[in-house]
């Protein structure tokens, strides 16, 4: 049986000789990674030698807030066992900081609104003599 042959945009494709193809791999995996609408602060301390996990641990973040906050079990506390472990210093408390300062940072509050229904009450009002 014949081999089919390579047919329109695969065959007209040609080698690009002038390319470093070490780089572009290299430069492959960073573009290929989405990015997501985060803060700046976490973006700054952001490392990307190491591992989601590690990074998180460094800003005293979590990924999951049940993990993070326990729930105490009733046993251990009626038996007055100590669950704490003792908190290692925050590597980035500046993360932890500028989070908790844009939280607190008051917003306009905006009411949505349709623009067709807004100018016809404004018109309306205009021409009953209500504004």
């Amino acid at each position: 049986l014949p081999l089919t042959k390579a047919k329109g945009k695969i065959r007209r494709q040609k080698f690009g000789y002038n390319v470093n193809r070490t780089r572009l791999n290299q430069n492959a995996p960073w573009k290929a990674v989405p990015r997501t609408e985060c803060s700046h602060h976490i973006r700054h301390a952001w490392n990307h030698t190491t591992f989601l996990r590690q990074n998180l641990v460094e800003m005293r973040l979590a990924m999951n807030p049940n993990k993070a906050v326990p729930a105490h079990k009733r046993m251990a506390k009626a038996m007055g066992v100590d669950t704490e472990r003792p908190k290692d210093p925050i590597q980035k408390p500046y993360v932890v900081n500028g989070l908790e300062a844009e939280a607190s940072l008051q917003r306009r509050k905006e009411i949505p609104c349709l623009r067709a229904s807004s100018t016809m009450y404004i018109t309306g009002g205009e021409s009953w003599g209500g504004l």
